[in-house]
């Protein structure tokens, strides 16, 4: 069977969009369906010189939903939360509740408030541009190498599933960065893009 005109003997190939590794004679990433033609053909930057070169790629790697999360969701529930208030100290007294059932409500509100304001710290913008990662929230923007990364981790548990990447350089976020990955996974699954990341700074032994 001819190969792909895409593929290089000798070199390692990954699925752009996934981060799965595929086969030479492969017409379409096993994992996420993606053709062939869209790999990424080379290894990671530590693997030995003589093999194919990354193809600059330009992919968003965050979940889209930061503008709801990080605005949208966080102003609706502070605005249901004073409706709430309004509606109910013009009931008569008679029908509302007891101290404690009050102070119960109010207290859920604040418990989900707080977890809506933790998800919108969260809420960053964040792309693979050739070598470089592109992170960016509401006010600011950096550019951080690849290759400076040493640890990614995907929680298991937390809501969302976050990202967390550590850099050996401060960067304008510190030095680590945590994100919502696009696409959802079922706990204990990690997401292909941690993989990915692992793979293309060379820590893939995490």
């Amino acid at each position: 069977m001819a190969r792909s005109p895409t593929i290089s003997e000798g070199a390692v190939m990954y699925c752009t969009n996934c981060g799965a590794r595929l086969d030479g004679i492969q017409r379409f990433c096993s994992e996420c369906g993606v053709a062939v033609p869209g790999v990424l053909a080379g290894s990671s930057p530590s693997e030995p010189h003589g093999q194919a070169p990354l193809v600059p790629i330009h992919r968003v790697i965050s979940s889209g939903s930061m503008v709801v999360e990080g605005f949208v969701l966080p102003a609706v529930w502070l605005a249901a939360g004073i409706a709430g208030a309004v509606w109910y100290f013009r009931l008569p007294a008679a029908e509302r509740l007891d101290f404690g059932g009050l102070l119960f409500l109010a207290g859920m509100w604040l418990f989900f408030g707080i977890q809506l304001l933790l998800s919108s710290l969260l809420g960053k913008k964040v792309t693979i541009d050739g070598r470089d990662l592109i992170v960016c929230n509401y006010f600011r923007e950096a550019r951080i190498p690849l290759n400076t990364i040493t640890y990614v981790q995907q929680s298991k548990w937390t809501r969302g599933r976050p990202v967390t990447v550590c850099f050996n350089l401060p960067t304008a976020f510190g030095r680590s960065i945590r994100f919502l990955p696009a696409g959802y996974r079922l706990p204990g699954q990690e997401h292909p893009v941690v993989v990915e990341l692992r793979r293309l700074s060379g820590n893939t032994h995490q």
